[in-house]
């Protein structure tokens, strides 16, 4: 599990230190889901790496989740 992780966290590292545009920020919180459904990192590692991207607060781009998890909004 700890691999999956270390590379997602190098790889946001590099990113965020090149100024890592907000669409690609949510392009990697695509990665994160992903990875957390596979079981390849827990959800503390999840909630870590997500708080990194520093996209503010979640019900700000809850919306965005929804569409991208399951395709409509649920009130």
């Amino acid at each position: 599990m700890d691999s999956v992780f270390d590379e997602l966290l190098e790889t946001l590292e590099t990113g965020l230190s090149h100024n890592m545009p907000e669409q690609a920020k949510f392009i990697f919180l695509g990665r994160i889901f992903e990875a957390l459904s596979r079981g390849d990192i827990d959800n503390k590692q999840a909630i870590q790496l997500e708080e990194k991207l520093a996209l503010g607060e979640r019900k700000q781009y809850e919306i965005l989740l929804q569409y991208a998890s399951i395709g409509q909004l649920i009130l």
